[in-house]
């Protein structure tokens, strides 16, 4: 294949990812914006992440099968009820917001994001759209060099 034929398969995926994003926003209410005055915890090393599974259906997701999906995460930020969970996975930003209850009750994830931590390199674009994609459960090009999921 020519590198341009590679090149637009790559644009290709990125777009597809995109839309499944923008679909996956249509579905769930974006969270309020949280005030400046919380406190953020981040641990001193970002902890080596599980292969992370092709098509969970995030949105909705509780907090305890958050973690047992993908560890703890790598920055986390409460206010009030609102939570925001940052994972870091080859490159991407896996962010999430989850709402909990005014009792304390725990959260579920009301809104995520996947984007690439490096704004400038397209190859961190193109993973991050592929992790996206995978996510979305959408499919996947030949050449894809994330980690295959395994069945058990």
């Amino acid at each position: 294949m020519t590198s341009f034929g590679k090149a637009m398969r790559r644009r290709g995926a990125w777009l597809a990812a995109l839309g499944a994003m923008a679909l996956a926003g249509c579905t769930v209410a974006a969270p309020p914006a949280p005030p400046a005055s919380g406190i953020a915890t981040t641990p001193a090393a970002p902890a080596a992440r599980a292969e992370l599974p092709a098509g969970v259906q995030l949105a909705g997701l509780e907090e305890s099968r958050l973690t047992e999906l993908l560890g703890q995460p790598d920055l986390r930020r409460r206010e009030e009820s609102l939570q925001f969970w940052r994972y870091t996975y080859q490159g991407c930003a896996l962010d999430f917001f989850l709402q909990g209850e005014a009792d304390g009750t725990a959260g579920k994830v009301v809104h995520f994001d996947v984007r690439p931590v490096q704004e400038s390199v397209m190859a961190v674009y193109d993973r991050c759209a592929r992790l996206g994609a995978r996510l979305a459960g959408l499919p996947q090009p030949a050449d894809d060099d994330l980690p295959q999921v395994r069945s058990h």
